[in-house]
């Protein structure tokens, strides 16, 4: 591989990761060190290493860790001479790399100066001691002088295409001078060092130039200055490029394009008084099977080990194979080190949570034997490497390292396991292979430690293991397999959102990449902003020129967006907000999973205002609860606050084709004229809603009380009457809230919203009770009494929330319903299904 075939894979857009690194050609695409190509922003991916890394503080041992996937090898030379700027964008690079210290350039104006000050200091006082030192620095200044000029000189050709502008004719001419004078100073001191007691011409002529070049630095420095800091006066030579540029951009029509888009132009205008959107779109997946046969498999290792990348390979396998795949992740907040798991759920029909118990697990290192081990039951296969085995204890021990290492690289223990995986269920291996291949295309290595790992399989007794399920290809060719953060990307784009500012923040940054990797294919500005007060900010800026935008954060940075939630309630500035919610207060458990933020999304903000609060708690839900948020935000001008978190963004599922011909545009704007008043009072609430552009008439948007007008009041009469107006807004979105979704006839209810859906729905169908029925709420706040009441006649009311507090249940005391019991989890970890099984189990004995 040639440094030019090196280059195309820079980890950008897709593209793997290599470096180079001693002629050795390195795969770092899973390494998290090299996210995007990019390692902690000093090195990039696609180039030699070699020259940059001589001196650096780490060995080479650190490359042990990855794959070695060719040779670097000497390009071959050149048909066609290189062109003058080529060959100047060449010496560019090696400029930047390799000049001089800028010290180098500041040493003999420093000098300078000191020579010719010590030499007015030596007119009052003529020690010999003081004649030595200004003559030796005179002399080392002229010498780094001449050092300095050389770079400069240089850089003056190939960055500026010397130019004959005004500050580096003067900068040439003053630099040859002060280097002439420099020499002249030094030959006559050579012939006579008592010359400078004297009162003779070569006297006079000696300390003139020690004068002269301190003044000469002076102007140095200062023409310098204007050349890296710009020149406001600047010569004919460099305005005329300027206004060539200026011609060349009204040639190619930009000005044009510029002029295009004082204009603003809308599509989809609807009313406010037209119906809601319908949101019986898209069904999710059902199962003709009342009893799920499924296999769960745990993988534990630590970060950096390639864990992610196996599950993502096996998920993929399996799935093609005709196989119904969930699959879940624990991890630490850690780069490298530690330990965590990835647990795959393979069954027969769809599933949406995982388990705690497991069928195998296999632990890449001992760490991840203890950390798991209370996972694992008496018919648990445990697959550990043969380097921490223990005899004593009933573990099935693998050379899963010993053959890695044999291969070339420890990181093939990843694929020799999902080999054994596959030798011990009976899984046909050729589409593993095929995935492997397609994963890893330039190291075939990897198809060979899968063949291994499958041959090892042999060898272990697997009769602890349960048959492995039916496949379905039919079936499985039309789902896809996706994880939520995906999921509610693509209901954010439903919805029509074509900005996005945010600050990145576990667990909602995967949504804020998923938004930028689609701006590659849809119209969406994204900006990475400097924290989250600016990111909602610019939401509310992009919205009132008429944008729809999003905003990504979790609880941390949610908490900092409270003054922006009530300019958008005052304002009434629709805003969509996605807060992904982790355990806290403070910096809490980063990377895990919690419904814990449900009181700051009702809350936030001072004063009070409508909003609204949805939690989705599947794929489906979270593609058309993206879509129902801007919806709602564009209808009623008002925050809409989407509730994920950590387990929902990062579990993987199953869904069917989604028709998204079938979410209806509509965009709540109105073309304005010089009457219009931004805030007038209606019936419902809602003002008509412009937006610069759009018409001859002027838009305000205000964050203190204000008349119809936008103008700001004091009036205590339009106080009650502006505070009364925005409150009405809530009532018609009471009205349009969605009635929970119940799912069964008993007259028990188990109560739960968002993320819970999937437990508690495997957790009731297991324990196979009649008296249980699942209330799934999606909409949270506002709550609409009329559904309330339905649910007031459950004999009893279990509630299940994945917090401390019980914040919905508290909601729900205050709506009147009686709460007969709460199963709350607060450890970090979302619900398993098998343990809700008896937690339910539990309460309803003591309710029966």
């Amino acid at each position: 591989m040639t440094k030019s075939e090196l280059k195309l894979y820079n980890g950008k857009n897709g593209a793997k990761a290599y470096i180079a690194y001693k002629s050795k050609v390195y795969d770092v695409t899973d390494s998290p060190l090299w996210q995007n190509g990019e390692h902690e922003g000093v090195h990039s991916a696609g180039i030699d290493l070699t020259p940059m890394l001589q001196n650096a503080p780490h060995s080479v041992e650190v490359f042990d860790d990855f794959m070695v996937v060719g040779t670097l090898e000497e390009e071959p030379p050149l048909k066609e001479s290189v062109s003058d700027e080529d060959y100047k964008k060449h010496l560019r690079t090696w400029y930047k790399k390799y000049h001089p210290h800028p010290m180098i350039a500041h040493f003999p104006i420093v000098l300078h100066l000191f020579a010719s000050v010590f030499d007015l200091v030596f007119f009052a006082n003529p020690k010999e001691a003081y004649a030595i030192v200004i003559f030796y620095t005179f002399f080392v200044a002229t010498v780094f002088g001449l050092i300095a000029m050389l770079p400069g000189l240089l850089s003056w050709w190939i960055n500026y295409g010397l130019s004959k502008s005004k500050p580096f004719v003067i900068k040439i001419i003053v630099s040859i001078l002060t280097l002439l004078l420099g020499v002249i100073g030094i030959i006559i001191y050579m012939e006579n060092p008592n010359v400078v007691y004297e009162t003779s011409a070569p006297s006079v002529i000696y300390h003139f130039i020690i004068l002269v070049t301190g003044v000469n630095v002076i102007i140095l420095g200062y023409y310098g200055g204007k050349i890296t800091w710009g020149d406001s006066s600047e010569g004919e030579e460099v305005k005329e490029k300027e206004s060539q540029k200026i011609k060349e951009i009204k040639q190619e029509g930009v000005l044009g394009k510029l002029t295009l888009a004082k204009k603003y132009e809308a599509s989809f205008i609807s009313e406010i008084s037209k119906a809601p959107v319908s949101l019986n779109l898209n069904k999710e997946i059902q199962s003709s099977k009342k009893r799920t046969k499924s296999v769960a498999i745990l993988i534990g290792g630590a970060a950096g080990t390639g864990i992610d990348t196996l599950e993502k390979i096996l998920s993929d396998t399996l799935k093609k194979s005709g196989y119904y795949i969930f699959s879940s992740k624990e991890y630490m907040s850690r780069v490298r080190g530690g330990s965590n798991t990835t647990l795959i759920r393979v069954s027969d029909a769809p599933l949406e949570a995982p388990c705690w118990e497991v069928d195998l697990f296999i632990a890449i290192d001992e760490l991840s034997l203890n950390h798991a081990k209370h996972r694992c039951t008496e018919n648990t296969l445990i697959l550990v490497d043969e380097s921490f085995a223990d005899p004593k204890k009933s573990l099935c021990s693998i050379a899963m390292n010993k053959t890695a290492k044999k291969l070339g690289n420890a990181r093939y223990s990843n694929t020799f396991a999902a080999g054994v995986i596959f030798g011990l269920f009976g899984i046909e291996l050729k589409p593993l292979i095929e995935n492997v291949a397609q994963h890893f295309k330039d190291d075939s290595i990897n198809e060979e430690a899968v063949k291994l790992g499958f041959e090892a399989s042999k060898s272990i007794d697997n009769s602890k293991l349960p048959s492995f399920v039916d496949a379905d290809k039919e079936r499985l060719a039309k789902l896809h397999l996706m994880d939520g953060t995906t999921a509610s990307g693509f209901g954010f784009l439903a919805g029509g959102c074509n900005f996005v500012a945010s600050y990145p923040m576990s667990p909602s940054t995967g949504v804020l990449n998923f938004m930028a990797s689609m701006s590659k294919e849809f119209t969406i500005a994204l900006e990475q902003s400097e924290d989250e007060i600016a990111s909602l900010h610019m939401v509310l800026g992009a919205w009132y020129a008429g944008a729809r935008a999003l905003t990504t954060t979790s609880g941390g940075g949610f908490a900092l967006m409270g003054e922006a939630l009530s300019l958008s309630g005052m304002s009434e500035m629709p805003a969509v907000i996605y807060l992904a919610q982790r355990p806290g207060p403070a910096t809490g458990m980063p990377t895990r999973s919690e419904q814990g933020d449900l009181n700051m999304a009702l809350h936030s903000g001072h004063g009070p205002f409508p909003r609204v609060i949805l939690a989705p708690g599947s794929l489906q839900e979270c593609i058309d609860y993206g879509y129902l948020a801007f919806e709602l935000a564009d209808r009623y001008q008002s925050p809409v606050i989407y509730l994920s978190d950590e387990y929902l963004a990062e579990a993987m599922g199953m869904i069917d084709d989604v028709d998204f011909s079938a979410y209806e545009q509509r965009r709540y704007i109105c073309h304005i004229d010089d009457e219009y008043e931004r805030y007038v009072d209606t019936q419902s609430g809602v003002s008509p809603r412009g937006v610069p552009a759009f018409g001859d008439g002027l838009v305000c948007a205000e964050g203190h009380e204000h008349d119809e007008r936008s103008q700001i009041t004091e009036d205590y009469n339009k106080r009650v009457q502006m505070a009364d107006k925005r409150a009405r807004k809530e009532e018609a979105l009471i009205a349009e809230a969605i009635e929970p979704e119940y799912i069964g006839g008993g007259d028990i209810a188990i109560v739960g919203w968002g993320s819970t859906r999937g437990a508690i729905k495997e957790a009731i169908a297991m324990l196979d009770e009649p008296s249980l029925t699942q209330v799934h709420f999606r909409w949270i706040h506002p709550l609409n009494p009329e559904h309330l009441e339905v649910l007031k006649k459950y004999k009893h009311i279990i509630m299940v929330e994945n917090n401390a507090d019980g914040a919905f249940s508290n909601q729900l005391k205050m709506h009147g319903v009686k709460i007969d019991m709460m199963i709350l989890q607060y450890n970090g970890f979302s619900f398993f299904a098998d343990q809700l099984r008896e937690m339910i189990s539990k309460e309803i004995k003591e309710l029966l």
